[in-house]
C-alpha cells in the first residue's frame, strides 16, 4: 500500500489501494485522525451534550441505525471541564439498546472503582440503570468481568 504524509501530525498512513483506485490522482492530505471529512462518531454526541451542561460527569451515548443494523457508542468522561478519559467503537450488526448499553458498561469500566460521578444519558434504557444504584453495581460488575 502506498504511504502519505499527514499535514497536521505529519506521521505516515496508508490507505487500500480499493480507495484509491475510486479517486485516480487523489493524494490524501491527512490521516484519519485529522480528517475535515472523518465520520461523526458517538463520542461527538456524547461530548455535544457535555459542551454547556454540568462541568463534571460521565455522558454516554450509543445508537444503530437502521435498528437492527451498523451502531456505534462513545463515552466522554468531564471532570471541571476538562476531559479525562472518552472513547468511542462501532459494530456491523447490532441494535440501539446493545450500543447504549455498551457505552454505559465502557464508561464504568473507565472509571475507578471508588468514583462518585454523575452519568447522564439519553436513553430510555440506560438511564433507569444508571440511576438505580443495585443496577449500577450490577453494570460495574459487568465492566469487571466482562
Amino acid at each position: 500500500m502506498p504511504q502519505f504524509i499527514c499535514q497536521v501530525c505529519e506521521e505516515a498512513f496508508s490507505l487500500p489501494n480499493a480507495a484509491l483506485d475510486k479517486y485516480p490522482g487523489w493524494e490524501p492530505k491527512y490521516c484519519q485522525k485529522h480528517s475535515p471529512n472523518k465520520r461523526k462518531t458517538k463520542v461527538a454526541g456524547a461530548k455535544k451534550r457535555a459542551s454547556g451542561g454540568p462541568a463534571t460527569g460521565v455522558f454516554t451515548d450509543g445508537g444503530a441505525r437502521p435498528n437492527p443494523g451498523r451502531g456505534g457508542w462513545g463515552f466522554v468522561w468531564v471532570e471541571e471541564n476538562e476531559i479525562i478519559s472518552e472513547k468511542h467503537g462501532s459494530e456491523s450488526k447490532t441494535t440501539n439498546n446493545r450500543m447504549e448499553l455498551t457505552a454505559l458498561v465502557e464508561a464504568y469500566r473507565a472509571l475507578p472503582a471508588d468514583a462518585s460521578v454523575p452519568v447522564f444519558t439519553d436513553s430510555k434504557l440506560c438511564a433507569p440503570t444508571a440511576r438505580s444504584h443495585f443496577s449500577s453495581s450490577f453494570v460495574r460488575n459487568l465492566a469487571t468481568n466482562a
